[in-house]
């Protein structure tokens, strides 16, 4: 990011006011007070990771406490199925925030998919959790900095970002 704001001849503190400011932008425009194709509101929804150590240890901090506490969560919670040691539970997964769960009034496999949602927002990295959450039986769980699980539903995501067109693929 520094690298993009330097090449770009944009003032850091200009950088860091645009980001703190996003919501308000994107009011405007939704409001169409300021005009942007539909490319540029695509990139609007976009994380451009930083490469730093630094970075990369504080991502893995947050996967790492979101999945011990969805984890806990779960096995407590008498509706899924999980196995019984975290250990265990991380051996049997299928990519690194995407794990096997049974939901137990019906009987299913279900793939939980976990996000840290630090900050008030979840960022997908992984091409598999997306794959994931392309399927039927899943469940998107979070975990907040203050350990606060909660499992969203697109209604949720749909409510809290005020989404309310969806435009679709062509097959």
């Amino acid at each position: 990011m520094e690298q993009a704001i330097s090449e770009n001849n944009i003032a850091f503190e200009t950088a860091l006011s645009v980001i703190q400011n996003s919501a308000q932008i994107i009011k405007l425009i939704e409001n169409g007070e300021i005009v942007v194709n539909e490319e540029d509101t695509r990139k609007l929804f976009q994380h451009i990771s930083s490469s730093s150590p630094y970075a990369k240890e504080k991502i893995d901090s947050m996967i790492e406490r979101s999945i011990s506490e969805i984890h806990k969560e779960l096995e407590n919670n008498p509706n899924y199925s999980v196995a019984h040691d975290l250990q265990q539970w991380k051996q049997e997964k299928y990519a690194t925030t995407v794990f096997k769960a049974i939901r137990n009034k019906d009987n299913v496999d279900i793939r939980i998919i976990i996000r840290p949602s630090d900050g008030n927002k979840i960022i997908f990295y992984e091409d598999t959790e997306l794959d994931a959450l392309d399927d039927i039986d899943y469940e998107l769980w979070t975990c907040d900095e203050n350990c606060n699980v909660k499992m969203l539903t697109l209604g949720d995501i749909l409510k809290t970002t005020g989404i309310n067109v969806i435009p679709l693929r062509k097959i």
